[in-house]
């Protein structure tokens, strides 16, 4: 049966040098839609930075909450912005965009440090102190405290008195999917939701075969 649901758009803002970690953020936003969203009807999109246009003036109306990660380059050459942290700036800091910033300490190789680059990510770190920021050194490490701030925000939001006129003023309501003009996000639903399954099932047949 066809549901209501209130969407958040989450997006996720890595430099070109984090890999393993963007697979695992998705997981994790998709996750937290299987054990806490769907029984509250809040459904939470992973929107990768690659496939908007992070110029427009209007990012703040489309994006409702911010998942950075950065280890050595705060650039990636595939996105629309020469400098992600511009997009951090503009949704984060300028704004009143919700965001968790992830910032790895993993060993850097000779061959892949830029000083330059390296030196962006720093002053960028300095600046997140303001709003705070969380560091790891390995991929279970940042799966786990992307999971611990991902449900703290999402504690925060959905707890504010604010929120119910906010979703009324500015988004109009729950935002709803229509079949016509929504597609790729139905289908990206459905691809959501078969993944959360799958997983689920994997689990429960783990936990038969202990």
């Amino acid at each position: 049966m066809p549901t209501e649901a209130t969407v958040y758009r989450v997006l996720l803002v890595m430099g070109d040098d984090i890999d393993q970690e963007r697979s695992v953020a998705r997981d994790v936003v998709i996750d937290w839609n299987s054990t806490t969203g769907r029984s509250q009807d809040i459904y939470l999109e992973p929107v990768s930075a690659v496939h908007l246009n992070l110029d427009t003036t209007d990012l703040a109306e489309e994006i409702d909450a911010v998942l950075g990660t950065f280890w050595t380059t705060v650039e990636n050459a595939r996105t629309t912005s020469d400098c992600l942290t511009d997009t951090v700036r503009q949704l984060a800091f300028d704004g009143h965009t919700p965001s968790i910033i992830g910032f790895s300490e993993q060993n850097v190789p000779t061959s892949k440090l830029d000083p330059d680059k390296y030196a962006a990510v720093q002053d960028f770190r300095e600046e997140c102190r303001k709003t705070g920021y969380f560091t790891y050194a390995t991929l279970e490490e940042y799966e786990s405290r992307l999971q611990q701030s991902l449900s703290r925000m999402m504690d925060e939001i959905l707890s504010d008195p604010r929120r119910q006129f906010v979703v009324e003023s500015e988004h109009e309501g729950p935002s709803e999917y229509d079949v016509e003009v929504d597609y790729d996000r139905l289908e990206l639903s459905a691809d959501v939701h078969r993944e959360q399954d799958e997983r689920n099932l994997d689990r429960v047949v783990e936990r038969f075969e202990e």
